[in-house]
């Protein structure tokens, strides 16, 4: 039962809120890149010798113009892999893979790795592309591009090695059908999707190279620019984050707790900016221990994974 002492505490409490919020009028989005470094790496100056494992055969495709288009998507794993892995520093990359045929290789790895000599063989071992239904939204069915690779990444000596498995699934819009049946008849073919199945291939092999792959996002952050922040802020939109850390950090003193709170706010992002996580996290924790607020709970959640 909420009492009239509940409410009132309600009330207040959705007066502060109100008050520190107040501000959004006065946000300024500012963008902030992250590069992410790989989690594992390949030995310096390593070779990685690409091969085929994977027999298309095992998918039994019985629509013969879904065939070539499943294949050419194959080849684009194959060869996304490579275009991946070139961009590593001082790696070196040899394709064997056929293009057309796209044949396997059944030679043993350890034979491979001395005739090309290579100190990894990176080998597709499975692939499925498809246009599947995602869902039924109000009778209109909507279908993504779905994609599973698998590789095995094997050391030269052929008996150390690492499966990586990559997935995604692309929403493609929705399909003609309003009917459950209806959108299983008349279902989108992989043939008549190739660019989309060919881009979810090359999205498949990104995720399952994840961890030996440097990454860069971008987040647009917003960032509290009242008036007594707008210099800072202009010197962090201008990424002169030094500058902006100098003159946000003394409001980190004032009586004021929601200025406080929003001072360690825009120094989480000049931090993360700046590429220390370590601080940009301390600052979005003390944000929201001050006073406890979204942007601040968004920032911390993403920082943590950084």
């Amino acid at each position: 039962m909420l009492t009239k002492q509940n409410a009132r505490l309600l009330t207040v409490t959705g007066l502060v809120i109100v008050l520190f919020l107040s501000a959004c009028d006065s946000l300024q989005f500012v963008t902030v890149p992250v590069n992410y470094d790989a989690k594992t790496s390949l030995r310096d100056s390593s070779r990685v010798l690409i091969i085929n494992q994977f027999d298309v055969r095992k998918l039994q495709i019985t629509n013969k113009k879904n065939l070539p288009v499943v294949k050419a998507a194959a080849y684009t794993a194959i060869k996304h892999a490579e275009t991946q892995l070139k961009k590593l520093p001082k790696i070196k990359v040899i394709n064997v893979v056929d293009s057309v045929n796209l044949d396997i290789t059944t030679d043993s790895i350890s034979d491979l790795a001395k005739k090309y000599r290579v100190n990894y063989v990176l080998a597709l071992t499975a692939f499925t592309d498809d246009i599947i239904l995602a869902g039924i939204d109000n009778n209109v069915p909507y279908y993504s591009a779905a994609c599973d690779v698998n590789f095995m990444l094997y050391e030269d000596n052929g008996l150390f090695f690492k499966k990586l498995h990559g997935r995604v699934s692309n929403p493609q819009g929705a399909g003609i059908s309003s009917t459950l049946i209806g959108s299983i008849v008349f279902r989108p073919t992989v043939h008549g999707n190739q660019p989309a199945v060919i881009i979810a291939a090359q999205d498949a092999t990104q995720d399952a190279l994840q961890e030996y792959l440097p990454a860069h996002i971008e987040h647009k952050r917003p960032v509290f620019n009242d008036a007594i922040f707008q210099p800072a802020v202009k010197e962090l939109m201008a990424k002169n984050y030094g500058k902006a850390d100098t003159l946000l950090t003394p409001y980190l003193q004032n009586r004021d707790k929601f200025i406080r709170s929003k001072t360690a706010y825009n120094l989480a992002v000049v931090y993360e900016a700046e590429g220390d996580i370590e601080s940009a996290l301390k600052m979005a924790d003390l944000s929201n221990q001050i006073f406890r607020n979204d942007y601040a709970i968004a920032i911390a959640t993403d920082l943590e994974q950084e």
